[in-house]
C-alpha cells in the first residue's frame, strides 16, 4: 500500500484524486505511528517554506520514520517542496538541515531577464544523457511547476532531467537510491503527469 505524508503542509486533494484515478491503493497518513511495514511506497508531497515543513515534520514525529523508511530501501517520492526536503539543507529565509537523502543544496532561483521567480507554468523536461531510469516518452514533454527555490543536488548524477529557462538548468527530477523527487506537479501536469505518477506506483524501484 502507499502512504501520502499529511503533515499539514501539502495540498492533498489533486493528488488524491489522481491516484483515484490510477486505482491506487493508498492511504493519508496524518499520525507517524502509523507510517510502518506495511506500507511499501511512501509520497512526501508540500507547499510553502523548507523550514516551516521541516518544523512540522519534527513537530508530527515523522522525521525519524522517513529516515527509518530511507533506511528500509522503501521507495519514496518527493513532489515540489517534498523533493526539496531530500537535500541536505536550505537557504531558504534561514539554514535549515533538511533529511540529506540527496546530497545538495536548496537556493533561491536566478533567472535571466526577462524571465520571473517564481518559477510558474508549463516546462519542458530534458533527460540528462546519462538517465537511464525514466522512461523515454517523458522526455521533451510539458509538466507544471510552481517554485522560487531550486534543489541543486552535489553529485550530478543524481539529476534525471533539467528544464531550461533562459542560460539556467534548474534540476526537474532528482533521485539516489530509493528517493525520487519531482520539482513539478505531476498532479496537476495532465495526462504525462498521471503517466509519471504510475510510473512511480508501478515500475519505480
Amino acid at each position: 500500500m502507499l502512504a501520502i505524508i499529511d503533515y499539514g503542509r501539502g495540498n492533498l486533494f489533486s493528488l488524491q484524486s489522481a491516484l483515484k484515478y490510477l486505482g491506487s491503493n493508498f492511504k493519508i497518513v496524518a499520525n507517524a505511528e502509523e507510517l510502518n511495514s506495511s506500507y511499501d511506497k511512501i509520497i512526501l508531497p508540500g507547499v510553502g517554506a523548507f523550514g516551516d515543513a521541516i518544523a512540522q515534520l519534527k513537530y508530527k514525529n515523522f522525521i525519524s520514520k522517513l529516515n527509518n523508511a530511507y533506511e528500509r530501501k522503501v521507495p519514496i517520492l518527493g513532489i515540489c517542496l517534498g523533493m526539496q526536503l531530500f537535500a541536505s539543507r536550505s537557504f531558504e529565509f534561514l539554514t535549515t538541515e533538511g533529511f540529506n537523502f540527496i546530497p545538495g543544496e536548496v537556493k533561491k532561483l536566478k533567472l535571466d531577464k526577462p524571465y520571473n521567480i517564481p518559477n510558474i507554468g508549463w516546462r519542458i523536461l530534458k533527460n540528462k544523457k546519462e538517465n537511464r531510469i525514466l522512461k523515454d516518452n517523458f522526455n521533451n514533454k510539458m509538466t507544471y511547476f510552481v517554485h522560487s527555490f531550486g534543489f541543486f543536488p552535489e553529485n550530478k548524477k543524481h539529476i534525471l532531467s533539467v528544464i531550461t529557462i533562459g542560460s539556467q538548468n534548474i534540476p526537474a527530477i532528482v533521485r539516489n537510491n530509493n528517493v525520487i523527487g519531482f520539482q513539478f506537479h505531476p498532479e496537476k501536469s495532465g495526462k504525462v503527469g498521471l503517466g509519471m505518477l504510475d510510473w512511480f506506483l508501478n515500475d519505480f524501484s
